[in-house]
């Protein structure tokens, strides 16, 4: 079932499973014959930093999916990314918009089809801004990555459709694609359609993608 159509960027679902392992190989192989796996270098420490600021906005995200949400944070996409990133420490705040412009300054965007836990993830066009009927509305909705599937399949935590505080669903490999031939969720509905409409309007989440950020670790404003 898709998620239900976002009004505008302004309840609770059960936690997702975690990240699984990836298969690699090919199981046709015989193992004599198999070359060596090459050695993996142990990741740096500025790599490892990154990993853990990333898994603790992911954790924040989906904390925030159930139960109330802070005070002081608005009830829409933006405000839902404000109150994940300040649980642990980062004072990036505002709109959408604001908060691509933070990252871009950053150098932290970056448009990766996998991308890493806790990237904050930004939309065009899910809905008509200026309701001048066209499709030419930037940065219209953000969300947080909470899970990334071996397939490529994303899970984002994000608020401001008609059912509040939600997970949506997006794979980058198939854009264009709901439903994936085994019955598996790809990319959900993220913006209705309105008669109105150009013909050729996207609605799916990975049609409407406009990129991540990775948040760096020196965006963090610890205590004291």
């Amino acid at each position: 079932m898709f998620l239900a159509l976002l009004l505008a960027c302004q309840a609770s679902v059960p936690r997702v499973p975690g990240p699984l392992a990836a298969v690699r190989g090919r199981s046709d192989v015989p193992a004599a014959s198999a070359a060596p796996a090459p050695a993996t270098a142990a990741p740096t420490a500025k790599r490892r930093a990154h990993r853990e600021l990333g898994d603790r906005i992911a954790n924040a995200a989906e904390r925030n999916l159930s139960g109330p949400m802070k005070a002081g944070y608005r009830a829409d996409c933006s405000g839902f990314v404000e109150a994940a990133l300040q649980t642990v420490d980062v004072p990036w705040r505002g709109s959408t918009r604001d908060l691509w412009a933070v990252a871009d300054a950053a150098g932290a965007v970056h448009r990766r089809k996998e991308p890493e836990l806790g990237d904050l993830a930004f939309f065009d066009d899910t809905y008509d801004r200026d309701r001048n009927g066209r499709t030419d509305d930037e940065l219209t909705h953000i969300a947080i990555v909470i899970d990334v599937w071996p397939d490529g399949t994303i899970q984002l935590a994000h608020d401001g459709t008609s059912v509040g505080r939600d997970v949506l669903w997006m794979n980058l490999h198939h854009p264009d694609v709901a439903i994936g031939p085994a019955g598996e969720r790809w990319n959900d509905v993220l913006r209705s359609s309105r008669k109105r409409d150009p013909k050729g309007t996207k609605s799916l989440s990975g049609g409407l993608w406009r990129g991540f950020a990775t948040v760096p670790p020196n965006a963090v404003e610890y205590p004291g």
